[in-house]
């Protein structure tokens, strides 16, 4: 599961910077996050650390395998 990094606007127009949620992939974390903060504006969004299931390569790991 990756954790992902949020900056938002929310619908009152407040900003929140680093809201953190983990998800399979970016949307699901965005489902996640929308469903606290409904009707927000994603500002900006990264990925935080690696992937953390075991059996799973880390994205560094992923690029020393890959054929050219």
């Amino acid at each position: 599961m990756l954790k992902y990094d949020f900056s938002l606007k929310t619908r009152d127009g407040l900003c929140l910077k680093s809201i953190i949620i983990g998800g399979m992939d970016r949307s699901d974390a965005e489902r996640k996050l929308r469903q606290v903060y409904r009707n927000c504006e994603v500002l900006h969004c990264d990925i935080k650390g690696d992937l953390q299931r075991p059996g799973y390569l880390s994205l560094n790991q992923r690029s020393l395998f890959a054929t050219a």
